[in-house]
């Protein structure tokens, strides 16, 4: 497709702007609508803010929208990115309104792969930007999917930089204009009464102005202590390693390690040539290679991943948000590559991990609900300066059990384990058992502080049977081995130290 566009009806040639408004058809993520339950950030620093989608459909990215409000000031650009942060296009937004959705094209279009992941932004110079906490909503297409509670990323800089951090779970209305292939050529089609226009943006009608209120400062994941600070602010953790010593689980004790996980000894693998979307329920993929992200679609039930390696530079490694159930991740390695883009090698809900490899990801698992992991090894997760790893976190679950894993986190960590409350609408039916963990601000967060946390949200959280080991620190972690498990929400019970001094002695 070129950069201008003639239509012969009309005889006029087209800008890149006007050529990309006459293609049909075109979608994006949130549609037209005012955005529900959007504040203005009292944040005013320079920040870009995006949305990661997935493109069910070859088909090609025309440009960037994002809702503007009369307080976000200042010269906005708009940028696509692929999973790994490389930038795919750039444009400055013109002829701006003061209110509604702004849209701005690229010179040309961008191609996309069905499957592939991607992350739309915009640059907000003087912050105020609109935000949605606590979203969980899906997309409005199914042609474009977005993670659920997790939909909104950004970084903080003068200049634009691949945003991958979250946080609250919140929406920050920004959107792809995409146009799916169409036809034997696959390529999206200009409508042939198509006229063009001056202004490429839409504007809603006028809407009460949202009042700007203060919110919490995005940190990159939950943090053991909040900020009081208007942005950012490490948590209070020991220094990062950025590229830490790999550990080893500690020899005494069956505990799960890289002999007992991943692909068994003996199985050959031949290069996966699949499709990076699973749509069909029923779904094998054994004894492959596999260096592509998997998306589990909706309907995709009793998909099954076995003696396998996924070795792939994704935002996850393999992503099932959609309400496909009964995932199996069997005898299989998951390696993020050390990719600084990485967010975790699973997440979503519905999946079951046993004798799994995690490493190289940046947290181990993101869990929802109906999530079971057992006799599998999360180690070596990827430090960064502002990385806070977690082994496995939820911001928000039900039904959940996590049995006899071996869970290592480096000096900088945030934790082993993180339940946090402060994030969820509830937290409930959570069993934690058997498992060897260590390392961590504290190893286990365990998703109720009295005085903190509400109680409503919080109930049968047990933490029992677990060995704390202190090869990584004295104390389990930097500052003690459980944080966040107070009754009668949380009970604790048999749990011991492993190795060290006190071997064998009751903890907590």
């Amino acid at each position: 497709m070129g950069v201008t566009l003639s239509i012969a009806s009309s005889g006029a040639t087209l800008t890149p702007a006007q050529a990309a408004a006459a293609i049909e058809p075109k979608v994006t993520v949130w549609g037209d609508s005012v955005p529900a339950g959007g504040t203005v950030d009292a944040d005013q620093d320079s920040v870009e803010l995006g949305t990661p989608f997935t493109p069910a459909k070859d088909g090609v990215v025309l440009g960037v929208r994002f809702y503007k409000t009369p307080e976000n000031s200042g010269a906005h650009v708009g940028n696509l990115w692929d999973a790994s942060g490389k930038r795919l296009a750039s444009v400055t937004f013109s002829a701006e309104t003061s209110r509604g959705w702004q849209t701005a094209y690229f010179d040309k279009p961008v191609q996309l792969k069905a499957g592939s992941g991607y992350v739309a932004s915009y640059l907000a110079p003087k912050g105020r930007y609109l935000q949605t906490q606590q979203f969980w909503s899906g997309s409005q297409t199914d042609l474009l999917s977005v993670p659920r509670g997790s939909s909104g990323v950004y970084s903080y800089g003068k200049s634009s930089s691949f945003p991958k951090q979250t946080w609250n779970r919140s929406q920050y209305w920004v959107d792809p204009v995409f146009a799916p292939s169409t036809g034997a050529g696959g390529t999206p089609t200009a409508s042939p009464t198509a006229t063009p226009t001056a202004t490429p943006t839409k504007t809603p009608a006028p809407t009460p102005t949202v009042t700007p209120t203060p919110t919490p400062t995005p940190t990159a994941t939950p943090t053991p202590m909040p900020t009081a600070t208007p942005k950012p602010t490490p948590t209070p953790t020991p220094t990062p390693t950025t590229t830490p010593t790999p550990t080893p689980p500690p020899a005494t004790g069956a505990y799960p390690s890289a002999s007992t996980t991943g692909v068994p000894a003996g199985v050959a693998l031949t290069p996966y040539t699949g499709p990076s979307r699973i749509t069909q329920p029923g779904t094998v993929i054994d004894s492959k290679l596999i260096t592509t992200p998997l998306v589990i679609t909706a309907g995709a039930n009793d998909v099954v991943i076995r003696n396998s390696i996924i070795r792939a530079n994704g935002f996850w490694l393999v992503l099932n948000d959609e309400g496909a159930k009964n995932l199996q991740i069997v005898d299989t390695e998951l390696d993020g590559n050390n990719n600084t883009n990485n967010d975790a090698a699973v997440a979503g809900r519905n999946y079951t991990l046993t004798r799994v490899n995690i490493h190289g990801t940046i947290d181990g698992l993101k869990i929802g609900d109906n999530v079971t992991v057992q006799d599998s090894f999360i180690h070596d997760l990827l430090m960064t300066s502002d990385s806070h790893n977690d082994g496995i976190q939820s911001l928000g679950s039900d039904n959940v059990k996590i049995l006899h894993n071996t869970i290592l986190v480096a000096k900088g960590s945030t934790s082993a384990i993180i339940l946090s409350t402060g994030s969820a609408d509830s937290m409930k039916n959570i069993l934690i058992d058997s498992n060897l963990m260590g390392g961590g601000a504290y190893t286990v967060y365990g998703g109720y502080q009295q005085g903190t946390d509400v109680l409503s949200r919080v109930n049968n959280v047990v933490i029992s049977n677990n060995h704390i080991t202190t090869t990584i620190f004295p104390n389990g972690g930097a500052y003690g081995p459980f944080s966040s498990v107070n009754a009668p929400a949380v009970t604790l019970s048999g749990n011991v130290w492993h190795d060290g001094p006190k071997a064998g002695q009751r903890v907590g």
